[in-house]
This record gives C-alpha cells, sequence and structure tokens, in this order.
C-alpha cells in the first residue's frame, strides 16, 4: 500500500463526528434512565414524578429563602436544578439561587436541599427538611 494515496486530513473530522455521536448517545441513554428511575420510584405511589419535582422545587427554594441575607431578590435559574427520588423517599434537590449579598451585589450560590417525603393512605404529602445549606 502506498502511504501517498492515504487521506489524513479527514481522520480527525471523523473523530469528532464519532465523539459528538457517542456523547450523544450517552446523554440520551443517561437522561432515559433518570426518567424511568423516578417514575418506576414514584409509580408504585401513585404521585408522579412532574409532581414531585416542582413541590421539591417549591420546598427547597422557600428553605433557601430563608437562609439568605435578603430573600426578596431572591431568583431560582430553573436551567441549574437538579433533583433526585432516593429509595428510601428521600429527595434531594440541588440548584442555583441569584440573590443580594449584604452589600447589596447580585451574586450566585448553589444549594443543596434533602428532604423526607411521605405520603399516608389518603395520599396526604408530608415533606421534612433534613439538611439545607448555601454552598
Amino acid at each position: 500500500m502506498d502511504k501517498k494515496n492515504v487521506n489524513f486530513k479527514e481522520l480527525p473530522r471523523l473523530n469528532k463526528f464519532a465523539i459528538i455521536f457517542v456523547l450523544v448517545s450517552v446523554t440520551l441513554l443517561l437522561a432515559t434512565c433518570v426518567g424511568t428511575c423516578v417514575s418506576s420510584s414514584s409509580a408504585s405511589t401513585g404521585i408522579d414524578s412532574v409532581h414531585l419535582q416542582v413541590t421539591a422545587k417549591f420546598k427547597s427554594e422557600e428553605a433557601v429563602k430563608q437562609l439568605l441575607k435578603a430573600p426578596s431578590t431572591a431568583q431560582f435559574p430553573s436551567e441549574t436544578t437538579n433533583f433526585w427520588l432516593l429509595p428510601d423517599s428521600t429527595v434531594v434537590v440541588k440548584g442555583a439561587v441569584d440573590a443580594q449579598n449584604s452589600y447589596g451585589a447580585m451574586i450566585r450560590n448553589r444549594y443543596y436541599a434533602k428532604f423526607k417525603w411521605k405520603i399516608d393512605q389518603n395520599k396526604q404529602e408530608s415533606w421534612s427538611i433534613i439538611d439545607i445549606r448555601l454552598e
């Protein structure tokens, strides 16, 4: 085989497409797994995962506001919020909050909130804070 006829300039382009394909595939696979895990955990109780996520986000935001210097200035960017429902009915929320500090400057803080979620036979929910902190 004559090495002069091989076009090596096309290899990096092929590698870029392969890497992008693998990243997209892994992202879709993870998103599917997370959605399935949350849906299957909440399906046994009759509560849908969207309800849990919305309620957990609301509860965590209310708890975080109590830790802020200027809670009325708090803004919670939704794209920064992550949600986990653990098998023992523990709900973990991680996100970010933009709020004024004691000098009046808007700053972004990461927060971590952990709740115990319970539901009784009448489908009445109760939420209790296990841990809440600004990072």
